[in-house]
């Protein structure tokens, strides 16, 4: 975590009291009288210690530093195990996601959907890993769980793709402005009639890479490649 991460909150002067954080500052930021303080849902702001002892740290924000907004990406994502979730959920806010939608895919495990991860503490912890590291991103996406896959609520406002190993199109600058949804299959991919049932949906099939990538690695990938045209 580069800078220290804070749920939301309203004031100017906030006291912390989380150990984590705490230790963080100690140890890593090596005590500095001048720090960057993200809070979750609020913006990045330039902030000072004001005040310091065993048992917490009170900061003064001082000025809100360059950020920006989510983008208008949505991640479709087959269930899948709960550690390769979390490697999901963390590229895809360093990147700017504003929505992941976790599905139970054919080949999904029906337990995945009910991991611990997915419960609010856990996810604000993953959200404050992820937005520590970007230093550009603070608001927190929305996360969905369905227990099956939701077709029909992508209408024609959406640019819609499906990360197929059988697809033949690949990404171009009009993924860099659409309200885009991505289409991951689960570590064991989507199934023949999940692929057919997609593209009669009209989502259109994208080859990233001629290798078969773990499901984090095409999340990070894809996003990647849509990044580069709004740098």
């Amino acid at each position: 975590m580069n800078s220290i991460v804070i749920e939301n909150n309203s004031d100017d002067l906030i006291e912390i009291c989380d150990d984590k954080i705490i230790n963080h500052y100690n140890e890593i930021l090596k005590s500095k009288p001048n720090l960057v303080i993200t809070v979750l849902d609020r913006g990045i702001f330039s902030a000072n210690v004001v005040e310091k002892n065993k048992k917490s740290l009170t900061i003064k924000l001082y000025k809100a530093l360059k950020s920006r907004n989510y983008n208008e990406i949505e991640l479709l994502v087959g269930a899948c195990r709960p550690q390769t979730a979390k490697k999901v959920i963390n590229y895809a806010l360093t990147l700017g996601v504003g929505k992941i939608t976790f599905v139970k895919a054919q080949l999904s495990e029906k337990s995945y959907l009910s991991s611990k991860i997915y419960e609010k503490e856990s996810l604000v912890s993953e959200f404050k890993k992820a937005l520590g590291q970007s230093k550009i991103y603070f608001q927190t996406p929305k996360i969905e769980l369905f227990d099956y896959i939701p077709y029909e609520r992508y209408d024609e406002n959406y640019k819609k793709s499906l990360l197929s190993l059988n697809g033949k199109l690949s990404f171009n600058k009009t993924y860099s402005s659409s309200k885009l949804v991505l289409a991951f299959g689960p570590e064991r991919g989507w199934t023949e009639d999940e692929e057919t049932k997609f593209l009669s949906y009209d989502f259109e099939p994208v080859k990233i890479s001629n290798s078969i990538l773990r499901l984090e690695q095409a999340v990070s990938h894809s996003l990647g490649q849509i990044e580069l045209f709004n740098l």
